[in-house]
């Protein structure tokens, strides 16, 4: 058994961007969800029985198995790109409510702006420094989202590429002072060469967007949106697919 097969070991990996107050209304790529929503969805997974489990583990899982007895009711919580308000708002409540979290983050927009959604959404503050070591410290984990958010990693050269993989990676380790082998493709968008480049890269593990894939390095994940019934909704739909796989 290996979790190349969901029909047995499939595990719901939840994706966020931002969590806000109130979410603005133009939203073109869904990238906001509500406080109030971010606090149900995790009151619910807790009241449904969810135990949180780390990217980290899902790692081992794939590199060794996992007995029977082991498994249960798990999800995965990841944020894409860093933003401050994973900080301020996302975070609090994830202590609250008992799940962690990974956070895939641009590292050349730490401490600065999200310049790489113009055209989309006005700039807004990234997390800082401090903030990823003061979270690193508290359990949540981080991976690398690139160094610029390019619109897909497949267009670039081969050099471009691994810049993209490797000084990320390196600028993420040095803020950290821990190894770093989780990444997030950008926009979602991957192929066979992108994918061995993160290998090649030292990734252990890689997240994408939806899909049916689950798979090392293309963890297929499902767009956490709404209220508490969207996401039950959600889950229960990415369920019955791996089910029929």
């Amino acid at each position: 058994m290996t979790l190349d097969d969901p029909g047995s070991s499939w595990v719901p990996v939840l994706l966020y961007h931002r969590v806000v107050p109130n979410p603005p209304e133009q939203d073109p790529f869904g990238n906001f969800v509500s406080v109030k929503d971010f606090e149900a969805h995790l009151a619910w997974l807790r009241r449904a029985g969810f135990v949180g489990l780390s990217l980290s583990t899902l790692d081992r899982i794939f590199a060794e198995g996992e007995p029977q007895r082991r498994r249960g009711r798990r999800v995965v919580i990841t944020f894409d790109d860093g933003y401050e308000d994973n900080h301020r708002y996302a975070w609090p409540l994830l202590r609250r409510y008992g799940f962690g979290a990974t956070v895939f983050v641009v590292t050349d927009a730490i401490g600065k702006a999200s310049s790489f959604d113009a055209g989309a959404y006005p700039a807004d503050p990234m997390l800082t420094a401090g903030q990823i070591r003061e979270m690193s410290q508290d359990g949540v984990t981080f991976g690398s989202h690139t160094c610029t958010h390019p619109p897909t990693l497949a267009a670039l050269s081969d050099d471009a590429l691994r810049r993209e993989l490797e000084v990320s990676r390196s600028a993420l380790e040095d803020v950290m002072g821990t190894e770093v082998g989780l990444f997030a493709y950008p926009h979602s968008r991957h192929d066979e060469r992108v994918e061995a480049a993160v290998r090649a890269a030292g990734y252990r593990l890689a997240c994408a967007g939806t899909g049916r894939r689950f798979s090392r390095y293309c963890v297929a994940r499902i767009p956490a949106h709404g209220g508490a019934p969207s996401l039950a909704a959600a889950l229960a739909r990415r369920w019955a697919m791996s089910r029929i796989q």
